[in-house]
């Protein structure tokens, strides 16, 4: 006989919970599970598009350089949020995002490691194209604070090409040359540049403007296009009034190479760095200003002077193009000035290639600033010539660090 119900003891019962806690689990945690998943989402999005665009327009450009490590590093927690909001819900928030959220961050990880950074290098135990290489070393000495470090730092490297941007005329600049002397040394005294007297080859030395140029290699002739007044507006240039300018250096490399190629031609690049400026724009004046060249050459006539000569030859085509673009890796606008060439990162570079800074004395903050990867001292090849090495060196002075890139022939050129 089954017992009457109305003589059971009762079972506790568990209530659901009421009130502000209530509330907050049931309405308010699952719309901000739901909002952080959408939010990791869109950015990841928006990083896709800044790839997919780089600085194509005007408005993507400012996109395409916010850094991708904190584009995907902040999904990554705004997905690990979002998991945490929709554990502490009572009811179901996100979770259909979170998943597709999940699989974008990993995916565009991946990416970033193999196809940005080129971890993979790491373990490449590959051979040279070629066993005779050519060093190269660019730095764009806007150190103000700290000239004097560049004659400390640069020769031990024992580049067989030194290229320095904003090398302003004062005792740094002596003393640097006087420390690069071993490149080419004489012994005789000889006289470089008005107030610059050195036991050096002066065939390898220029010193234009802003520019210094020393060289392992006979310099031949050099040659400047300057960005005039008028191809950009006065709002985009730098501080300082400079529109920028692209010079080429022709070397002759008969001694090094033998049958190999006999001459290598170089362009050193300096473009402006106003953050409005559309770098397409910049491009496109640098390549007007290259088909304008007035074709004035700088050649070195034996007596310790370089003379200036006219010629009706164009702007010669480069096989390595260098400097400072103002645009960051992979940009759409490089197309315009340097089409047909190879970037040296890309072919031997690896890691996370930040080349500026912006200038901070506070050391701490100067660290985060480095998350930025602004890799706009960059590198290219043209086809004769392939980059077996790249590295980016980092100094205590200035923003900007040292391009190192070695190159050899290529096996086009040599077939």
């Amino acid at each position: 006989m089954t017992e009457p119900t109305e003589n059971r003891p009762s079972t506790p019962t568990r209530s659901a919970p009421k009130g502000v806690s209530s509330w907050l689990r049931r309405r308010v945690l699952p719309t901000g599970a739901k909002l952080a998943a959408l939010g990791g989402a869109g950015l990841l999005f928006i990083w896709i598009l800044g790839r997919v665009l780089t600085d194509q327009y005007h408005w993507s450009q400012f996109i395409w350089w916010v850094p991708p490590i904190i584009m995907i590093g902040s999904a990554w927690v705004l997905l690990l949020i979002s998991a945490l909001l929709g554990k502490l819900s009572l009811r179901t928030g996100g979770m259909i995002l979170r998943p597709i959220l999940m699989l974008g961050c990993i995916g565009c990880s991946v990416f970033l490691v193999f196809g940005v950074w080129r971890m993979h290098r790491v373990f490449d135990i590959g051979t040279p194209i070629a066993k005779t290489n050519i060093s190269v070393l660019h730095w764009n000495q806007s150190a103000y604070n700290h000239k004097e470090k560049g004659k400390e730092t640069i020769p031990p490297i024992g580049a067989d090409l030194v290229l320095i941007v904003n090398a302003r005329r004062n005792d740094h600049r002596t003393e640097l040359i006087r420390a690069l002397q071993d490149m080419a040394p004489s012994e005789e005294d000889h006289k470089l540049y008005p107030g610059i007297r050195a036991n050096m080859n002066p065939e390898h030395v220029s010193v234009q403007g802003d520019s210094l140029v020393v060289s392992r290699f006979p310099i031949i002739r050099t040659g400047t296009a300057r960005l005039k007044q008028g191809e950009l507006a006065e709002t985009d240039t730098r501080e300082t009034g400079k529109r920028g300018w692209v010079m080429f250096i022709e070397l002759d490399l008969r001694e090094r190479f033998g049958d190999g190629p006999a001459t290598m031609i170089v362009w050193l690049v300096d473009l402006p760095s106003e953050p409005t400026l559309w770098r397409e724009t910049s491009m496109q004046a640098a390549v007007k200003a290259i088909n304008g060249w007035n074709g004035i050459t700088s050649i070195y006539d034996g007596d310790d002077r370089w003379r200036s000569e006219r010629t009706d030859d164009p702007f010669p085509e480069p096989d390595l193009i260098i400097g400072d673009f103002n645009t960051i890796r992979g940009s759409n606008s490089l197309d315009t000035l340097a089409p047909s060439t190879t970037d040296a990162f890309a072919q031997a570079g690896h890691g996370r290639a930040g080349s500026w800074v912006p200038r901070i004395n506070n050391t701490l903050l100067r660290q985060v600033f480095k998350l930025g990867e602004w890799h706009i001292d960059l590198a290219m090849t043209g086809y004769r010539w392939d980059a077996t090495d790249y590295q980016l060196l980092d100094q205590p002075a200035g923003p900007h660090k040292m391009q190192l890139v070695k190159i050899a022939p290529s096996h086009v050129a040599q077939d």
